[in-house]
C-alpha cells in the first residue's frame, strides 16, 4: 500500500470532511491542511475522493505520492504510522 501526503492549500473543516470520511485511518500531520493516508488508488482518484479535483471542488490542494524515504524529527505517532 502507499502512502500519500493530501495538502490543502485553505485548511478548514469542511476541506477535511471528505478526507476523514473516505481515508478514516489519516493521519493529520498539519491541523486541516496536512493529512497522510495510505491507499492502492492513483493520486488523481484519491484527488477526486476528497474533494479536490471535481467539478463541485470542496476544496484546492494537491496529492503527493510518497516513496517509502522518511527522515527526520517528529513525534512517535508519526513514525508508528509510517510504520504500519
Amino acid at each position: 500500500m502507499n502512502v500519500f501526503a493530501v495538502v490543502f492549500t485553505d485548511p478548514s473543516p469542511q476541506a477535511a470532511e471528505p478526507l476523514l470520511a473516505a481515508f478514516p485511518g489519516a493521519y493529520e500531520l498539519v491541523p486541516q491542511t496536512v493529512y497522510l493516508v495510505r491507499s492502492d488508488q492513483l493520486s488523481s482518484d484519491i484527488a477526486q475522493r476528497v474533494g479536490i479535483k471535481t467539478e463541485d471542488r470542496v476544496s484546492r490542494g494537491a496529492v503527493f505520492k510518497l516513496n517509502h524515504a522518511y527522515s527526520g524529527y517528529t513525534s512517535r505517532s508519526l513514525w508508528e504510522w509510517l510504520g504500519d
